[in-house]
């Protein structure tokens, strides 16, 4: 194999490669393959011909065979195969700004795999970065003032039988429409929650750090500037009318979402623009090829999409 480049780190075949050739590489080269993940963060498999979702799925699996749901994500997602979902249905002319996947959630991926099954005509880029550099950039107030009050994840989810003006519904959230099994998840995930006649409300509190648990490096790991009501972001394309987006209770008594401090005080839209600054000078893009597979370590790298236009269509899965 040749192993080139450094954010992504590029593995390709030495002359041609398939499908059956990258899986028999990663068996007996299992260490390597997560030292240079834990290293660099992500990874670039190139040349191999994963063209379908079939063989896209066999390489995951042998990457990491335990792949999961997209359960309790906020991206509109379509599930075409077992555990494997287009990587998302927001329109094409928004971007998608850096996020680490799931970060809010009551489980959040180690890993997360980008297949291309058609890459854009134009634009569609998928941009990375590395969450200990833009840790090491912020200002040291703001790290400090994150760090000590952790973040609060609101989240008011519409009933599927009230409205679907309003994004996903929490039967779509959850990929269930059975309540108590959604109760369950919330109380194992120590997510709280009220079930209202119009919908469920949550209230999440998740650390805006993370320490990896096998380089022990810090990183920012979060998605704050993303859920804060007063900050346009692609979450408001959701909303059928543009006024509800900036609605000053979303996420609360109306539906939508919104961030804050773990104790209950609001975040500065100052600081989440900071953020949204530090983290665009630590972008890093690369265009995508028919048949290459992105892993991401989901600690140490966040990711995001660039407006496109043209057929595209990238597919994920995540363990």
């Amino acid at each position: 194999m040749k192993i080139s480049g450094s954010f992504p780190q590029i593995i390709e075949p030495e002359l041609s490669g398939a499908p059956a050739l990258i899986c028999s590489w990663i068996d007996s080269n299992r260490d390597t393959l997560f030292y240079i993940l834990n290293t660099s963060g992500a990874i670039l498999l190139r040349g191999f011909s994963i063209s379908d979702n079939i063989t896209f799925r066999k390489v995951c699996t042998s990457i990491t065979p335990d792949l999961r749901n997209y359960i309790g994500g906020d991206s509109p997602r379509v599930a075409i195969d077992d555990q494997i979902y287009t990587s998302t249905e927001y329109n094409n002319d928004l971007e998608v700004l850096l996020h680490n996947e799931l970060s809010y959630g009551g489980w959040f991926p180690n890993f997360v795999m980008f297949g291309c099954m058609q890459p854009a005509n134009i634009g569609g880029a998928t941009h990375i970065a590395d969450g200990r550099k833009i840790l090491k950039d912020l200002p040291k107030d703001l790290v400090e003032r994150f760090s000590r009050n952790d973040i609060t994840y609101l989240q008011y989810l519409p009933d599927k039988n009230h409205t679907s003006e309003y994004g996903k519904t929490w039967q779509e959230t959850f990929e269930t429409d059975n309540a108590q099994q959604v109760s369950g998840h919330l109380i194992k995930s120590q997510i709280k929650y009220e079930w209202t006649p119009f919908g469920l409300r949550t209230r999440a509190t998740r650390p805006a750090i993370q320490i990896h648990p096998h380089t022990l490096e810090v990183c920012w790991h979060n998605q704050a500037d993303q859920w804060h009501r007063e900050l346009s972001s692609i979450k408001d394309s959701v909303f059928r009318d543009s006024s509800d987006a900036c609605d000053k209770t979303a996420g609360t008594k109306t539906f939508g979402s919104h961030a804050c401090f773990g104790n209950g005080e609001e975040i500065s839209a100052d600081d989440l623009l900071k953020i949204r600054q530090v983290s665009q000078k630590h972008e890093v893009l690369f265009n995508w090829q028919k048949g290459d597979l992105l892993i991401l370590d989901n600690i140490l790298t966040m990711h995001g999409r660039k407006p496109y236009s043209g057929e595209r269509r990238i597919i994920v899965a995540m363990s």
